[in-house]
């Protein structure tokens, strides 16, 4: 049932023979029926001659000579007075050893009787004057002849239509395949299409048919949908530079007014100030960084990268904020531990989780940074911390944009972008990112990254369910 609801060529194939098979079904028993009538009017036909035949020769010779009514080569016959007494009984008839005429007759109707040894026969009667008496003629013909040729007519019909049935049936699936070739095609192009790649489009066969014009109205809407993304990718990459240089003039201007010297009120108030200014800057380059990786295309510059020399470069550059926090963060990798990869968005990636994870693990905490192995296609960089962990209906939300859940909120860090930032990186590297976390426990980020060249770019169909357990806890 399963293969019938996933499979339109298989429904189609079947439906196919279906109908095929009710056609079939139809002509053959027609077939039959029309040459079992023509069989069986044709014996009738035979047993009406020679009845005729017998009525002519008694009529011209009577029954003084029965010897004469052997030699004419009548089928098996029995002549009854009208009283229904048998007036005559051929040796053919005799030999039959059949019920009397009697019951005969009045069966007639009803069945054909057979003979001892099993051959079908076929009872016609006649009445007529013959030698001044009323006669009654009852003429008993073989029909097993008629029967073996509607026997033999019926295995061919049978046999023949369950040869036709699977003919057609693998007839119709190869037809099925062949028919939706294109619509296999399109769907292989469609999984190329994303905001990865929105310039593709679905292929145009020129033959203007149904598959032709699905594909011109998608490509229509790929053409659509590309360019509110190239706006809005625009938008807020101008966006985010316009507002850099005002941000940084005032900047300027309060580290000047610092430097002049201003009372403690003043300086109070322009120290806030430079904070909230140093807080949006930091927004506009994280929006920058989002749109830069959501820009970035990873298959033009992916290369084999060692996974421990990009977490050893991230590890030395966050080992300064993890020393402040009194944190103590430590190093566990595999030997050469390869990945294919986009190095700068792979880095970006790392530093972001790593820095997520220090900014909310409590002081004196513990942090691992880990590189293994998963499987023959794939590796990973691990990221482990005894932080506060994350409820479960809360590890849904983690990587959205601006998404900060209650602890973070609390506090002044972060916009809530980091792990978005991470997450896109990531899959624009054709990866992934996991969590798995428990309140009280900590949680335990993995950025999962094929190690093959061969490795399929479709990771967004099933984001949701491999990102079950995502952290922007504290998305920074």
């Amino acid at each position: 049932m399963k293969a019938w609801r996933s499979s339109v060529r298989l429904r189609l194939s079947t439906l196919y023979v279906a109908g095929l098979s009710l056609v079939l079904l139809a002509f053959s028993t027609g077939v039959y029926a029309i040459v079992r009538a023509r069989l069986e009017n044709e014996l009738r036909g035979r047993a009406e001659e020679q009845l005729s035949r017998l009525e002519q020769v008694l009529a011209e010779e009577g029954l003084s000579n029965p010897e004469e009514l052997e030699e004419q080569g009548f089928a098996a016959f029995v002549l009854l007075d009208a009283d229904g007494s048998t007036a005559y009984a051929s040796p053919a008839w005799t030999r039959l050893a059949l019920p009397p005429a009697g019951e005969l007759l009045s069966a007639l109707a009803k069945d054909d009787p057979s003979s001892p040894d099993g051959r079908p026969l076929l009872l016609a009667s006649r009445r007529f004057q013959a030698a001044g008496r009323e006669l009654q003629a009852l003429l008993a013909l073989d029909s097993s002849e008629t029967s073996r040729s509607l026997a033999v007519l019926l295995v061919v019909l049978c046999g023949g239509t369950a040869l036709a049935l699977g003919c057609a049936l693998f007839l119709g699936y190869w037809l099925a395949g062949r028919a939706l070739t294109p619509a296999a095609a399109l769907a292989c192009a469609a999984e190329r299409v994303g905001a990865d790649d929105s310039s593709a489009r679905l292929p145009v066969s020129g033959t203007h048919d149904e598959f032709d014009r699905l594909a011109q109205e998608f490509n229509g809407v790929l053409e659509r949908l590309q360019s509110a993304i190239l706006e809005l990718r625009r938008f807020s990459s101008n966006v985010s530079h316009e507002l850099r240089t005002p941000l940084t003039a005032m900047r300027l201007v309060g580290e000047q007014a610092l430097r002049r010297g201003v009372d403690a009120r003043g300086r109070e108030a322009i120290s806030s100030m430079l904070e909230e200014v140093e807080r949006l800057t930091n927004l506009i380059e994280q929006l920058l960084g989002l749109a830069r990786a959501e820009g970035a295309q990873a298959d033009r510059r992916s290369t084999p990268i060692a996974l421990g020399d990009v977490a050893r470069e991230v590890v030395a550059a966050c080992g300064v904020l993890a020393e402040e926090r009194g944190q103590e963060l430590a190093c566990e990798f595999e030997p050469d531990v390869q990945a294919v990869a986009h190095p700068l968005l792979l880095r970006q990636a790392l530093f972001n989780v790593l820095d997520n994870a220090i900014r909310y693990t409590p002081s004196a905490g513990h942090i691992r940074v880990r590189v293994r192995t998963l499987s023959p296609g794939e590796s990973a960089i691990e990221v482990v911390d005894d932080g506060p962990g994350i409820a479960p209906e809360d590890q849904t939300r983690v990587f959205e944009r601006f998404e900060r859940l209650a602890q973070a909120a609390s506090s002044s860090q972060g916009a809530g972008l980091g792990l978005a930032i991470a997450r896109r990186a990531v899959e624009t590297c054709r990866g992934r990112i996991e969590l798995s976390s428990a309140l009280g426990v900590g949680s335990c980020f993995r950025i999962v990254l094929s190690n093959s060249t061969a490795a399929s770019p479709h990771f967004g169909a099933d984001r949701a369910a491999q990102n079950h357990p995502s952290q922007e806890s504290h998305s920074s």
